[in-house]
């Protein structure tokens, strides 16, 4: 009836007849259950049949061997899937019928490349054997040779534990500081509703997010006269504007006036809700909402400062774009569109962080 049905209905068929609960069947068990099942045999035939079946020669027909018995030898690719090696990291290839299907140049020369990639995962580790594969992979795109790449990029986890060097800064400074911003943009917001009804903001997003923008702040943003180009291109996530309104004003950018009239800026001595340029020119550079604006327009930008560089306009090789986007967001057709953009024009100069805390105004986020 299939491998299906036999998954289905034999297991347990399979369980019942093993009286003695020996979680397979001996040759008395195995003769009794065939008749059950209107085989009769005499008892060579089923002597025969039992051998058959036990494949190990233990004295006991497991589920696994019957299953295996009945369906009979699988096709070598799809065996392979069904029993790859779990702990090697061994996976089945296609290659095989790709290789018998083209022709071998030098079949020596392609052993010995396969043989030096065994000896470097042996000697050197998975790490550095991924590392050379992409740098094989970077030279092969150079010369024009068209390769697929991989979906998942080596920019994700590619330092080991071991190699990161120490943390350059203070954590105890820069942890007491990351608690005095997130407090101070929390009471910003709870504050203004609290005096005006329905002014509103958001607490969640910069609350979850604050230490990756402190960590930037402190050790990775590159300001305006960085490497004499423009320094980086900052697009901060909308929804978390009161964190650079609560850093602004440790650093006394922003008078406690101005924070303390949160989305009241229009009489001049307020900040804006969220990242605007045109109500705060000399705060905001990009503007980031609503939703979708922000990793689109990162995007674009990133590829007009390549442009710049490439056309010999301007030097911003040394320039990189941040984008900083909710994971709700990440639901928006702008944001889709970004992300395709950038691996066609192949952005290096882009860095996406996505801010995973589950929480979304318009329904549940979906996994990203």
């Amino acid at each position: 009836q299939g491998v299906t049905s036999l998954s289905s209905f034999s297991a347990d068929w399979f369980a019942r007849a093993d009286e003695n609960i020996s979680k397979g069947l001996d040759a008395d068990e195995f003769k009794a259950t065939m008749g059950a099942a209107g085989l009769h045999m005499s008892d060579e035939e089923s002597q025969t049949f039992f051998k058959y079946f036990d494949t190990d020669e233990s004295g006991i027909i497991t589920y696994g061997e019957f299953a295996r018995g009945l369906r009979g030898p699988m096709p070598e690719f799809s065996a392979s899937l069904a029993f790859m090696h779990q702990y090697t990291g061994h996976h089945p290839t296609n290659q095989l019928e790709i290789r018998a299907a083209r022709p071998t140049f030098d079949q020596e020369e392609t052993d010995e490349w396969v043989e030096s990639l065994n000896a470097v995962v042996a000697h050197h580790g998975k790490t550095r054997a991924r590392f050379l594969l992409h740098e094989l992979m970077e030279e092969a795109n150079r010369l024009g040779v068209q390769i697929a790449q991989p979906v998942v990029t080596p920019m994700v986890n590619t330092i080991p534990t071991a190699s990161e060097p120490e943390y350059p800064g203070d954590r105890a400074m820069e942890e007491r500081i990351s608690n005095i911003v997130r407090w101070n943009a929390a009471i910003m917001v709870s504050d203004s509703n609290r005096r005006g009804g329905g002014v509103g903001g958001h607490i969640g997003t910069f609350a979850s997010i604050c230490d990756v923008y402190e960590v930037g702040m402190n050790h990775f943003f590159r300001g305006k006269d960085f490497g004499h180009g423009r320094g980086d291109s900052i697009w901060f996530q909308g929804h978390a504007a009161p964190g650079a309104y609560s850093r602004a004003f440790l650093e006394g950018r922003l008078s406690i006036e101005q924070i303390m009239n949160f989305r009241r800026e229009s009489a001049g001595n307020g900040v804006s809700s969220y990242p605007h340029p045109r109500l705060m020119p000399g705060f905001w550079e990009n503007p980031t909402v609503s939703m979708g604006l922000g990793p689109l327009g990162s995007v674009y930008q990133a590829r007009f400062y390549r442009y710049l560089h490439l056309r010999g306009l301007k030097d911003t090789s040394k320039s990189r774009v941040w984008a900083f986007v909710g994971d709700g967001e990440m639901d928006e057709p702008e944001s889709i569109t970004a992300i395709s953009v950038a691996g066609r024009e192949r952005l290096n100069n882009m860095i996406f962080i996505v801010n995973c805390n589950y929480q979304r105004l318009d329904g549940p986020v979906r996994g990203n």
